[in-house]
């Protein structure tokens, strides 16, 4: 999960903040996703619309929040989480009913995660020149019966 340091965060006012606080923007498909998600278990959140067709979220005060300049950020008494599946999976452990996400799905997610993390390393380890990264993304995602060997790239 994606929390970041108090250290981290520049904008330190929202350290203090108190209750559940949403950086969003409506255009958007991850804070959409979370919005509705949010509104499926009842979690009151209080909204904070971050135009980025304005660039707020570049703003020095956004950017001390959120590093990346990215939407959703969940503040939560002063936690500050980003990424949008971060997000869903801390508020679905902090407000486990009703049950979303069941147990089967969690866990396909997190060997989903340990996956593409091995895949990662070993991509790392290999020899520039290879699709390998390619590959081993697709064994992820796909059936492992689909995956084909890297091709050397000319």
């Amino acid at each position: 999960m994606v929390e970041l340091a108090a250290s981290d965060v520049l904008t330190k006012e929202v350290l203090q903040w108190q209750g559940l606080h949403l950086f969003h923007f409506i255009g958007s498909s991850c804070s959409q996703k979370l919005r509705i998600y949010a509104g499926l278990k009842n979690i009151d959140l209080t909204l904070h619309h971050i135009n980025l067709v304005k660039r707020e979220n570049q703003t020095d005060w956004y950017m001390g929040i959120n590093p990346r300049g990215l939407v959703p950020t969940l503040i939560d008494d002063g936690k500050v989480i980003i990424e949008s599946n971060d997000i869903i999976t801390y508020l679905e452990k902090k407000f486990p009913a009703p049950e979303l996400i069941p147990l089967i799905v969690r866990m396909r997610w997190v060997i989903c995660c340990i996956l593409k993390t091995s895949c990662t390393l070993i991509c790392a380890l290999l020899p520039r020149g290879f699709l390998y990264q390619l590959a081993c993304c697709s064994a992820v995602t796909n059936n492992y019966s689909n995956m084909k060997m890297p091709v050397p790239v000319k």
